[in-house]
C-alpha cells in the first residue's frame, strides 16, 4: 500500500512536471505564417499592461507588494516567450503603459525601470515602440508638457515615424487628437497626420499607424454572424462615448470622435490602424472610402493578467516587384514573347489568388490581402504585399496560480509523506530488532 502511494506522488508530480513545461514554454505553440527571410516583417502587438505601483501597496499592503512581484514576473515570461519563439523585428505596446497618470515623478521612474527589466529580454535587433495613452498622461483636458517630457525622456517621442519593409509606420498620440486643452499638443498631432500622407504617398508606402485611443464606429452595424465574431464574442463591444469639461475638453473618451474618425480614414487613408484602450479588443474592417480605400483597425486585448490577452502577430511581405518594371517589359517583347508573357502573368495571377485563398483560410481579417491588392493596383509603381494577423493567447494568470498551488501542495504532501514513512520505518526495524532480544 505504501509503495502503491509513492508511485502515486511520482506519477502526479511528472504529470505536474510536463504542466509546468508547457506553462513556461506555451508560446512554442505560436508561429509565424510567412517564411522567415529579409523580405518579411514580423511585429507583435501589445495592448494595455498597466503596471501597478504605490498606490496598490498602499491598499492591499503585503497582498499588493505579491501581486506586482507576480504581474511583473508574469509580463517578463511573456516577452521571454515572444523573444525566444517569435524573434520580431518590432514590438508595440499600445498604450497605458502604467495605471494611472497621477503618479510622482519617483514612482513613475521606478516603474520604467521595472518595465526596462520586464522588457530586456529582447535582444537589441528587436525595435520596441511605447505609445502613449491616457493612463500616462492623461486625457486631452488635463494632459501637460511636464508628463509629456518624462515620458517622451523614458520611452520615446509620442509622435513619430519610420520606414520598414516598403512601410510607413506612424506612431500617433490620439489623446490630443479631439478638443484638448493644451492646443500646441493638438496642433503636434495634426501636423504629424499631415506629415504622414504627405511621406506615405510621395513614397508611395502603404501607411501602418499605431496609436491607442480606437477610431470611431457604430458596433451595433457590426454583423455578429462573421466567423471572426462568432469565434471570438467579445470583440468590439464597447460603445462610442466621450465626456467633455464645461470648457469642451475631452476628459473620457471610449473612441475619437466621428469626425477626427472621417478625416482620418478619407485623408490620412492608413491601411492598417493598431490600438489598445478597449480592454476587449476589435478587429474591425471599415467601409471603402469615396475613394474606394479600405482600412483595417485591430483594437488588441489588455495584457492585464485578468483579461487572458494575447499578443497579437501581425506579418507581412512584399510578393512581386514594381510592377512598372514588369509591363515595361511586356511592351518591349514581340508578339511571340507577348502571348509568353500574357501565359506567365496569368500564372502569376493564378498563383496571386492562391496565396491569397490560403491567407484568407488563415487569417482573421479575411479581406486584407484583396484590399491591398486593389489599393496598390491603382498605381503601377506600387509594390504588392501580403498580410497575416493572429491571435496568440497569453495562459489565464488563475491558471498559473492554480498551477503554482498544486505544486506547493503537492512538494509538501510528498516531503511529509517521505518523512513520515522513514519515521514508520525506523519504528518497525526498532520494534523488530526489541523483539529479537526478547527471543
Amino acid at each position: 500500500m505504501v509503495n502503491l502511494l509513492n508511485k502515486a506522488f511520482i506519477i502526479f508530480g511528472i504529470g505536474l512536471l510536463f504542466l509546468n513545461l508547457y506553462i513556461y514554454n506555451y508560446m512554442f505553440f505560436c508561429r509565424w505564417k510567412f517564411n522567415q527571410d529579409v523580405e518579411t516583417t514580423n511585429i507583435i502587438m501589445l495592448g494595455d499592461p498597466q503596471m501597478e505601483g504605490d498606490f496598490r501597496i498602499r491598499r492591499e499592503g503585503l497582498k499588493g507588494k505579491y501581486n506586482i512581484f507576480f504581474n511583473d514576473n508574469y509580463f517578463k515570461h511573456i516577452v521571454s516567450n515572444i523573444e525566444y519563439y517569435l524573434n520580431p523585428s518590432i514590438v508595440v505596446v499600445l498604450g497605458d503603459l502604467f495605471s494611472s497618470q497621477y503618479i510622482s515623478d519617483e514612482e513613475f521612474n521606478k516603474r520604467t525601470e521595472r518595465y526596462r527589466n520586464i522588457f530586456s529580454p529582447l535582444k537589441d535587433h528587436t525595435k520596441l515602440i511605447n505609445v502613449t495613452g491616457n493612463h500616462d498622461v492623461g486625457y486631452a483636458n488635463e494632459v501637460n508638457e511636464p508628463r509629456i517630457n518624462r515620458f517622451e525622456t523614458s520611452f520615446g517621442k509620442i509622435n513619430d515615424k519610420f520606414f520598414v519593409g516598403g512601410h510607413l509606420i506612424g506612431v500617433v498620440n490620439s489623446i490630443n487628437l479631439d478638443s484638448s486643452y493644451d492646443e500646441k499638443l493638438q496642433s503636434d498631432v495634426w501636423t504629424h497626420l499631415k506629415e504622414l500622407k504627405h511621406d506615405a504617398e510621395s513614397t508611395q508606402s502603404p501607411l501602418i499607424i499605431v496609436t491607442h485611443i480606437p477610431l470611431y464606429k457604430d458596433i451595433h452595424s457590426i454583423d455578429r454572424t462573421l466567423p471572426i465574431y462568432r469565434q471570438y464574442p467579445w470583440l468590439c463591444r464597447e460603445e462610442f462615448q466621450v465626456k467633455h469639461t464645461p470648457n469642451n475638453h475631452v476628459k473620457e473618451q471610449t473612441m475619437l470622435t466621428k469626425e477626427t474618425t472621417d478625416f482620418i480614414l478619407n485623408e490620412i487613408k492608413p491601411l492598417f490602424v493598431f490600438n489598445g484602450h478597449d480592454h476587449d479588443g476589435c478587429i474591425y474592417q471599415f467601409p471603402s472610402n469615396p475613394s474606394g480605400f479600405n482600412t483595417t483597425e485591430y483594437t488588441i486585448r489588455s495584457m492585464m493578467g485578468s483579461f487572458g490577452g494575447y499578443s497579437a502577430l501581425f506579418e507581412f511581405r512584399k510578393i512581386n516587384n514594381n510592377i512598372n518594371n514588369i509591363n515595361n517589359n511586356n511592351n518591349n517583347n514581340n508578339n511571340n514573347n507577348n502571348n509568353n508573357n500574357n501565359n506567365n502573368n496569368n500564372n502569376n495571377n493564378n498563383n496571386n489568388n492562391n496565396n491569397n485563398n490560403n491567407n484568407n483560410n488563415n487569417n482573421n481579417n479575411n479581406n486584407n490581402n484583396n484590399n491591398n491588392n486593389n489599393n496598390n493596383n491603382n498605381n503601377d509603381k506600387k509594390e504588392v504585399f501580403e498580410y497575416q494577423f493572429q491571435l496568440c493567447p497569453f495562459l489565464d494568470t488563475k491558471y498559473i496560480n492554480i498551477t503554482f498551488g498544486i505544486d506547493a501542495g503537492w512538494a509538501i504532501l510528498f516531503l511529509l509523506f517521505n518523512i513520515i514513512y522513514s519515521l514508520y520505518n525506523r519504528y518497525l526495524i526498532k520494534k523488530q530488532l526489541a523483539l529479537k532480544k526478547k527471543k
